[in-house]
C-alpha cells in the first residue's frame, strides 16, 4: 500500500472544503466559548467547608462544653508497650501484670 497517492486525495478533498472545515472548527470554537462562559456564571461551590453552619457556630472561646468529649479521652497518656527481650523477662514482666491487677482488688 503507497502512501503517497492517498497522502495525495486526502490533501485535495482537505483543499476543496477548507471553507467549510473552517467555518466548521470557528462554530466547536464558539460554542465551547458559550459553554464556558454560561457554566462559569453559576455560583460558586466550594468543599473546603462542607459543614459550613456548623463550623460558624463553632466557639472556640473557652474550654469545651462538659459531656463533648467522652471522658476516657481525658484520662493521661496511655503507658507505651513493653518490650520483652527474652523468656525471663517476659515471666516476670507477667507476674508483674498480675500482680497490678490483683492489687486494686484487693483494696476494696
Amino acid at each position: 500500500m503507497e502512501v503517497g497517492p492517498q497522502l495525495q486525495k486526502v490533501q485535495a478533498l482537505v483543499m476543496e472544503h477548507a471553507f467549510t472545515i473552517g467555518i466548521g472548527l470557528l462554530v466547536a470554537v464558539l460554542v465551547a466559548g458559550i459553554a464556558w462562559y454560561w457554566m462559569s456564571r453559576g455560583p460558586a461551590k466550594s468543599d473546603v467547608l462542607v459543614n459550613q453552619a456548623r463550623v460558624n457556630d463553632a466557639d472556640v472561646s473557652g474550654p469545651p462544653a462538659r459531656g463533648t468529649f467522652p471522658a476516657s479521652s481525658m484520662a493521661d497518656e496511655p503507658p507505651s508497650p513493653l518490650k520483652v527481650q527474652n523468656d525471663e523477662d517476659e515471666k516476670r514482666l507477667l507476674a508483674e501484670v498480675n500482680a497490678q491487677e490483683q492489687a486494686p482488688s484487693e483494696s476494696e
